[in-house]
C-alpha cells in the first residue's frame, strides 16, 4: 500500500466506517510506515481529545490497544468465515453421502 492511500483511510478507520477487506492492509501499512503511523497517531489523538476534551490519556497505550484490538477483530472474523466454509463442505459431503447410500439401499 502507498502512503497516499493509507493517509486517506486514516479518518475511515478511526470513525469505524473503513471496509473490513482494507482495514487489515491499512494496518500493516501503518505498523510498518513510521511517518503514516505518526499521522495516524495524530489523527486518532485529536479525534479522542475531541470526544473527552477533559480526560487525561496515555494515547501511546490507548492506541496501541486499539490497533491490537481491531487486529483481533480481524482475525477473529477471518477464523468465522473459514469454519464457516469448512462446516459448509462438510454439510454437502454429508448430503452426497446420504444421497449415495440412501439411493444405494433403495435399490436393493
Amino acid at each position: 500500500m502507498k502512503c497516499q492511500l493509507a493517509e486517506h483511510m486514516i479518518m475511515p478507520f478511526i470513525n469505524g466506517t473503513l471496509e473490513d477487506d482494507k482495514k487489515a492492509e491499512f494496518l500493516k501499512h501503518i505498523l510498518n510506515c513510521s511517518s503514516c503511523y505518526d499521522e495516524f497517531q495524530i489523527y486518532y489523538t485529536l479525534q479522542k481529545m475531541d470526544e473527552e476534551p477533559d480526560g487525561s490519556y496515555d494515547m501511546k497505550r490507548i492506541l496501541e490497544r486499539a490497533i491490537q484490538d481491531e487486529l483481533k477483530l480481524i482475525y477473529r472474523k477471518r477464523l468465522c468465515f473459514i469454519l464457516q466454509k469448512v462446516v459448509f463442505f462438510l454439510a454437502e459431503i454429508c448430503i452426497v453421502l446420504v444421497v449415495i447410500f440412501g439411493l444405494d439401499s433403495c435399490s436393493k
